[in-house]
């Protein structure tokens, strides 16, 4: 695994949607953070949307604090 989706940089992230890269590669390499419980968070239109156009980063756990799918939420981490 190379890092958490949300910790892309903003260039890290524009060669990713250069190289093409599937929706299950992507999940693979570069998984959705451990406080989402969104079913394939990463996998484009049917995923986090938040996560899919770059909107959560290093401070995701914030951006997503009210998100029902946020694990912390539910008490679950």
């Amino acid at each position: 695994m190379k890092k958490y989706f949300h910790e892309l940089s903003e260039d890290e992230y524009k060669e990713l949607v250069k190289s093409k890269i599937t929706y299950k590669q992507l999940g693979i390499d570069y998984p959705q953070p451990v406080w989402c419980n969104y079913p394939s968070a990463t996998c484009g239109d049917a995923g986090c949307w938040g996560l899919v156009y770059f909107r959560v980063h290093n401070d995701g756990e914030s951006y997503c604090k009210n998100c029902e799918c946020n694990k912390l939420n539910k008490g679950e981490l």
